[in-house]
């Protein structure tokens, strides 16, 4: 999905997970890391979906 995002809609974020999930299928990174920059990604441009973004919302209030 990142690899056929459009050009026009690339940024930081999206240039920061596509480069950990490259890292992470080489094992210079963490999935749980790449998982944290595929999900800040997603919630930057609205694709992720209502109960992901909701489960997302009470897990991060309650490591908080």
């Amino acid at each position: 999905m990142l690899n056929e995002w459009p050009s026009y809609g690339r940024d930081a974020t999206h240039e920061a997970a596509l480069d950990a999930c490259r890292d992470a299928m080489a094992d210079e990174c963490d999935v749980e890391t790449a998982r944290a920059k595929v999900l800040a990604f997603a919630l930057s441009t609205g694709i992720l979906a209502y109960e992901a973004r909701a489960a997302h919302t009470t897990l991060r209030v309650e490591l908080m």
